[in-house]
């Protein structure tokens, strides 16, 4: 049986930054503790040759689970300082592994978890869902296991059925019911207040769920009985809140995780600026031996399914008189791929092919770009011609140069392959090729990959941002860089008066609340009077004062 290895990103982090309370830092200043101790973890995971990984993370903002308990998650502390900055290192660093990193909007990361592995069951692949939230314990299963970090990220214990049952009398489903009834602090979920751990597990041992406890309520005696009444409605929400969705729109099917070790290589280079020399040689290591040093953007790729555009006919243009021919023909084509690089391809949605030489040799002058973007003017500029290409706004760019304005572009590949793979977006044409596994180039592969790309956009379902907003912001982006845009030069001028007067009012209350004027833009000269002369607590006790920033600022009152 296959295996997929989904871990929760923002749970390792956090267990390894404070598991290693080391200073380390990257040539850059950039903090790498919390990174050293998470490698460290997925090397381990990596050992165990899994077939699929996917790491996922929480984002920013509220969930849904706000809508329902506002205080969710309420009290919990701020990220340290030096962590924050080890979340985007880490994800830049999982997207050149070759290891499918997934955020969900409105989501938690335990929804991506639960959601993963229930699309895994059905494809009759086995998970082992790396945290140390042991929320995900009620997504155990006969092909969902957990491994729970107990302490740091060195000791865990792998939890199937039969070990839940072991350590907490109780099946996966039924872990939903003793948060429900017992509430969790850590993530401000009340349940029944004055019901602990054991009360809970004996009430269920006793009635078999929360509705079951709920019920019999009137049947328990004295102080139980009127916690039970009174928070049934509390303990009700606390289960909604509590219970890990696995129907999150993700974007991601198990097959988009897929992990091959060679790709680790691409991770190397990163893991060396980051100064994570012990464990780069040992991904290095890994990599080397499966065989293959192949980037990570690059992964083994899948025969297309897609079967493109057969080509009916080549037509090469090397001189003023085919071009002529060729820019005919095309005159009356519908759409096109066009793809240029040291010649120019155009592929007709009906097969024809027309390659546009440039240069030339000792018997053969050849063309030159001018020469052929000025005779494809008509074909260009036609509105009633659709045009495919790959990195539209640079095109554009480049027939500015010979005053040719592109018409009708109806489809960018390089936009929607970043709609599609944000986080690991191809630089090139052949790049993207490689990655899907087709074999054509130039105006042949811009042509089979529209067709790919576009059924890519509806299966995720953003053929509408594509279409209504991606695509058209390609032609408005570039008209604003070649012509600019209006301001009201009077307003922008009235609104720095106002912002400087703002500024001043702003100064001269801080300088009355130090006692003295100071550099404010200075963070040393900050934090010396935030910290030790008005004696402000800073965020980490340290020898050295610490320059204050926005985040650390936000926990003072105004």
């Amino acid at each position: 049986m296959k295996k997929l290895i989904a871990i929760d990103g923002n749970s390792l982090m956090f267990r390894a930054y404070y598991a290693i309370q080391t200073a380390m830092t990257s040539r850059d200043g950039v903090p790498t503790n919390a990174l050293h101790g998470f490698t460290s973890m997925l090397i381990k995971l990596i050992e165990m040759e899994p077939d699929y990984m996917l790491v996922a993370f929480d984002m920013h903002g509220g969930t849904f689970r706000h809508d329902t308990y506002a205080d969710y998650k309420a009290g919990r502390r701020e990220t340290p300082e030096d962590l924050i900055p080890q979340f985007p290192a880490l994800k830049e660093l999982l997207a050149a592994m070759g290891i499918r990193v997934c955020e969900c909007f409105r989501y938690e990361a335990d929804d991506i978890l639960g959601t993963i592995s229930k699309m895994a069951e059905k494809e009759d692949i086995s998970t082992l869902i790396v945290t140390g939230d042991r929320d995900a314990l009620q997504l155990v299963s006969d092909k969902t296991h957990v491994l729970l970090t107990k302490k740091g990220i060195t000791e865990t214990v792998e939890f199937d059925e039969a070990k839940l049952m072991e350590e907490h009398g109780l099946s996966p489903a039924r872990m939903i019911d003793l948060k429900a009834l017992m509430g969790d602090s850590s993530d401000n979920i009340p349940g029944i207040k004055g019901v602990g751990e054991k009360t809970a597990k004996g009430l269920l041992a006793k009635y078999g769920d929360l509705e079951g406890v709920l019920a019999n309520a009137a049947n328990e005696k004295g102080a139980l009985q009127k916690k039970l009444l009174e928070g049934a409605d509390s303990a009700r929400m606390s289960y909604r809140i509590g219970t890990i969705c696995r129907e999150a729109p993700i974007g991601v099917d198990v097959g988009d995780c897929a992990f091959s070790p060679a790709s680790l290589e691409g991770g190397v280079p990163l893991m060396a600026k980051l100064g994570l020399k012990a464990n780069s040689a040992r991904i290095k290591a890994i990599a080397d031996r499966a065989g293959s040093g192949r980037h990570a953007s690059s992964p083994e790729p899948e025969p297309a399914e897609d079967e493109g555009v057969s080509i009916t006919s080549t037509c090469t243009a090397e001189d003023a008189e085919q071009l002529g021919k060729a820019v005919e023909s095309l005159s009356r084509a519908k759409l096109v791929a066009i793809h240029v690089d040291d010649d120019m391809s155009i592929l007709t949605s009906n097969g024809e092919l027309f390659i546009f030489k440039t240069g030339g040799d000792l018997l053969n002058p050849g063309l030159d770009p001018e020469e052929i973007c000025s005779a494809l003017r008509p074909v260009l500029e036609n509105a009633d011609i659709g045009k495919i290409v790959f990195d539209g706004k640079r095109f554009m760019t480049e027939l500015s140069t010979y005053n040719i304005k592109l018409r009708s572009l109806s489809f960018d590949l390089t936009v929607a392959d970043y709609l599609i793979n944000a986080l690991n977006p191809a630089k090139s044409l052949e790049s993207l090729a490689e990655t899907v596994g087709i074999p054509e180039r130039g105006a042949a592969a811009v042509m089979r990959l529209y067709g790919m790309l576009d059924r890519q956009l509806k299966e995720k379902e953003v053929s509408d941002l594509y279409y209504g907003v991606e695509l058209p912001l390609v032609t408005a982006l570039f008209d604003m860089e070649q012509c600019g845009f209006a301001v009201d030069a009077e307003a922008l001028h009235t609104l720095g008066e106002s912002m400087t007067v703002r500024i001043d009012e702003l100064e001269k209350t801080v300088y009355e609340l130090a006692g003295h004027k100071f550099n404010i833009l200075s963070p040393k000269q900050l934090g010396t009077v935030l910290f030790d002369e008005l004696k402000l607590p800073p965020q980490k006790k340290t020898k050295r004062v610490i320059p204050p920033t926005a985040t650390c600022l936000k926990r003072f009152p105004e």
